[in-house]
């Protein structure tokens, strides 16, 4: 037997939704034209709710497609003066890139593929670590040949 329940759940008037025009939008539920709450628009209000985030604390993820380009911006400066790291951190960088998805670059001008094709979910734990790891990979004495890139995409 199989029971399909229709609910109406009643929010705080909010436009949440909106199209590409900015309007609210809206469906026709019950023969009335009524606002429409995505399922999206409703997980994202759960992530920023205050409430989560206290219970959550540091356990709630970084929602970005940027996170390696997050971890080159933080440590750029770090090697400020020498172009070498400067290059060993663009590649590692996008090594991270690789290994998180299919890397992209952010402009077509840009070095580096710092952007990844899909949405990445890291904590502030998991960044940490990532970048601890790009830190120690630029700083060490390993040749950056093309296989050694490719484990790095794996790690």
């Amino acid at each position: 037997m199989l029971i399909e329940l229709h609910l109406l759940t009643p929010h705080a008037p909010a436009n949440l939704n909106r199209d590409d025009f900015g309007r609210p939008k809206t469906a026709y539920f019950g023969g009335t034209e009524r606002g429409r709450i995505s399922s999206q628009a409703l997980k994202r209000a759960i992530r920023k709710s205050p409430y989560v985030a206290q219970r959550l604390g540091d356990k709630i993820s970084t929602r970005s497609l940027h996170i390696p380009l997050m971890i080159y911006e933080s440590l750029k400066g770090d090697y400020e003066g020498d172009a070498e790291k400067l290059e060993r951190l663009g590649i590692v960088c996008e090594a991270v890139a690789n290994g998180l998805g299919k890397a992209e670059k952010v402009n077509k001008d840009d070095e580096f593929a710092l952007k990844t094709s899909q949405i990445v979910f890291l904590t502030k734990g998991e960044i940490a670590r990532l970048t601890q790891f790009v830190r120690e990979t630029v700083e060490s004495d390993r040749k950056l040949t093309k296989s050694a890139i490719k484990d790095l995409s794996k790690t």
